[in-house]
């Protein structure tokens, strides 16, 4: 029998840097063998392990190629979220929030809107508004605006907070951080006044 966890350790721990070709080459073995993709998604989550942000490199750009791997895994992806603080693991898994609710949002996979329930939503905003409030870089937070004002669009009231609070935090920041993330807030900003006309 396949020892499918101790495969994907040694994967990362052949990988080498983080250049994209290493990445890459990481990324089509587990493409190839999709067996491999549970393993590789514990990893992301295993903090203890120094080198579990490498995991979170593969898992993006696996699902950078195809997003339908993580369908039966949507609940324990969100439910590791809030146990991720490493900055180099934080900008992978925002960018993968993202692709998940523009997914969802957009409904253009049916599998993504049967799947992803109403707590795992909650638990990928709350998260979210915490890499946005927190002492993050600027990709992470990019990205959790793009996905808390994606998911703020969803019709249902209990969602209807999202805007309001994304707003606020926003403008509090803005005076405060980098030229990158004062761009992308301008646009989300932008955009959430247009929602409101």
């Amino acid at each position: 029998m396949i020892d499918y966890q101790r495969e994907i350790y040694s994967i990362l721990e052949n990988m080498g840097n983080a250049e994209r070709k290493n990445r890459e080459a990481a990324a089509r073995r587990i493409r190839n063998e999709t067996a491999l993709f549970p393993a590789l998604l514990s990893s992301v989550f295993e903090t203890e392990n120094k080198i579990h942000h490498k995991a979170a490199w593969i898992l993006e750009i696996v699902l950078e190629r195809d997003m339908t791997l993580i369908v039966p895994y949507l609940s324990p992806f969100c439910d590791g979220l809030h146990r991720i603080e490493n900055e180099s693991a934080l900008r992978p898994l925002s960018k993968i929030c993202y692709w998940i609710s523009r997914e969802y949002v957009a409904g253009r996979n049916p599998r993504f809107v049967q799947k992803l329930t109403f707590k795992d939503i909650q638990k990928i905003v709350e998260s979210n508004f915490d890499w946005l409030i927190g002492n993050h870089k600027i990709a992470t937070q990019a990205f959790a605006m793009d996905t808390l004002f994606l998911f703020g669009q969803l019709p249902e009231k209990d969602f209807s907070w999202i805007h309001p609070e994304l707003q606020a935090v926003i403008s509090q920041n803005m005076a405060s951080k980098s030229p990158g993330y004062r761009q992308r807030a301008k646009k989300i900003l932008h955009l959430l006044i247009r929602k409101k006309q």
